[in-house]
Order: C-alpha cells, then sequence, then structure tokens
C-alpha cells in the first residue's frame, strides 16, 4: 500500500493502454499543491491552529504538503510520515524529518525518549481512505498526541474538474467523473462517527473553490484529464474527446480549475 497526498485512485488500465504523456506521480502531487494550496493553508488557518510546537504531516508522500506547513509554522518541529522510499528520499532531500512508516501499523512512535512535544498538529490530507483500519489508526493518533493538539483530516469531495463546462468535452469530463465514482475513485467514508469513536470531537466543513487558470492550472488538467481517459467503461468518443481537450488544454486552451475539499477538525476529547 502507498501512502502519499493521493487526491484520488487512477483506477484501473483502459482496453487501449494508458494515454502517453503523463508526469510521475511526485510531478502529479507537486501540481496539485501549487495549483489547489491555497485551500490547503486554508484548510489549517481556518482550523484555528495558530502555534504548533511538532507537526506531523502523515503520508506525506512528495513533500507538497510538508512545505506549506514549514512556511506556515517555521518554528515548530515537522515530522513526516511516508513508506515509499522514493518519496522518502525526496523528501530529505529538501530538509525534512522523513520517517519510514508502514500506516497499517498504526501512528508512530515520534518521542521514543520522550524528549521534545508530542504532536500538537496532525495533518492528514487525502490520506487516511489508504489505511486499511483507519478506526485503529485514529486510536493511535489519538494516544500518542497532545492533550490540547488538533488532527486535521482533509480529503477531495470530489474529482477536479478544470474544462468550461461548454461544449462536448465538457460532457465527457463530467460522465468520466461518473464512472469513476462508481468505481471507487477518491472514496471514503464520513470520518466523523470514527473520529469520535478515537476520542475525538469533531467538526466538519466544506470549501468549494475556483482558482485562476495558470499555466500550471492548465499542466494540471491536462494531467487529470489524461486520467480520466483511461477510466474504465468510458466510450471511445469521450475517451479520444479528452485526449484531444488534454493535448489543447497542454498547449493554450483556457480552464477553470475547481475543486472542493471536506476537512475534520478532530480534538482530543477532554471529558
Amino acid at each position: 500500500m502507498e501512502h502519499g497526498h493521493h487526491g484520488q485512485e487512477t483506477g484501473h488500465g483502459h482496453e487501449h493502454g494508458a494515454p502517453t504523456g503523463e508526469v510521475d506521480h511526485g510531478t502529479f502531487l507537486d501540481l496539485d499543491a501549487e495549483v489547489f494550496g491555497r485551500q490547503l493553508v486554508a484548510a489549517v488557518d481556518g482550523a484555528g491552529v495558530t502555534a504548533p510546537r511538532h507537526v506531523v504531516d502523515v503520508g506525506a508522500g512528495s513533500g507538497a504538503g510538508s512545505r506549506m506547513l514549514r512556511e506556515r509554522f517555521p518554528q515548530a518541529r515537522l515530522s513526516c510520515l511516508d513508506r515509499d522510499p522514493v518519496m522518502l528520499a525526496g523528501l530529505r532531500e529538501q530538509g525534512f524529518d522523513a520517517v519510514e512508516v508502514d500506516l497499517d501499523d498504526g501512528f508512530p512512535d515520534l518521542r521514543p525518549d520522550r524528549d521534545g512535544p508530542a504532536p500538537d498538529l496532525v495533518w492528514m490530507s487525502s490520506a487516511l481512505h489508504h489505511v486499511v483500519d483507519p478506526a485503529g489508526f485514529l486510536a493511535s493518533v489519538r494516544a500518542a498526541m497532545d492533550p490540547a493538539g488538533t488532527l486535521l483530516v482533509v480529503e477531495l469531495a470530489g474529482l477536479p474538474s478544470f474544462l468550461d463546462g461548454t461544449g462536448p468535452d465538457a460532457g465527457f469530463e463530467a460522465h468520466a467523473h461518473a464512472l469513476a465514482a462508481a468505481q471507487g475513485w477518491n472514496r471514503y467514508p464520513d470520518w466523523t462517527p470514527l473520529l469520535v469513536a478515537a476520542g475525538f470531537d469533531v467538526a466538519t466543513d466544506r470549501s468549494d473553490d475556483e482558482l485562476s487558470a495558470t499555466p500550471a492550472a492548465r499542466r494540471y488538467g491536462a494531467q487529470w484529464l489524461l486520467r480520466l481517459a483511461r477510466v474504465d467503461g468510458l466510450a471511445e468518443q469521450a475517451r479520444d474527446g479528452l485526449l484531444r481537450a488534454a493535448r489543447e488544454v497542454a498547449a493554450d486552451r483556457p480552464v477553470r480549475p475547481r475543486a472542493s475539499r471536506t476537512r475534520w477538525t478532530a480534538r482530543p476529547r477532554t471529558a
């Protein structure tokens, strides 16, 4: 199992094979952070977190979220958890304290000698739904973190959209989204009951954002369209339309990057 900032499952291969031109996974994650990073910062700031002493990025992946957390809280100790050797090497190259962890084994002990502060901000962006036993994992987070700390769980509320909503290509994008959702892309439950059972008080909210059509947004949009073009069961016409749109977007076609995220703000229950 791979942990990281995966906002999606990429599904199974299409009968015609995967489209060419897709970037590597780390680059894909970095594009996500560049385009939608404002949402991530807002998710932290909106939770009322001010001056944590020990921040933990769970499933740190390429370090996109870790960079945001380091910039937002430069005085805090920052621990980055992942199991992928390539991602861990990249995190260390960026100067992060990267800890090799299989999240299926639970939240690690980051204070083996009881030295330093307990984690008081635990950040999980598109990572919890990759854990085999999320209930057990959340209980281990609750046991390890500071009693006054905050756990932030963030998930995409739906797959990002990039086409402008007019013409047949937009219909192909919407149809591919529906097929992908039916096949379990980005599938996860409402985490509230598990968080409550693990000993947290929970508040939930959702953000819906439309962002600027920057060059990075066009590049990221093209990558998403390539991935959507290989959803199982997509008609040939729709697949060809999405591939054509991906080429046009990668060149100079305008895009409307839109995404929604759900945030669970969880704090250890004190009574």
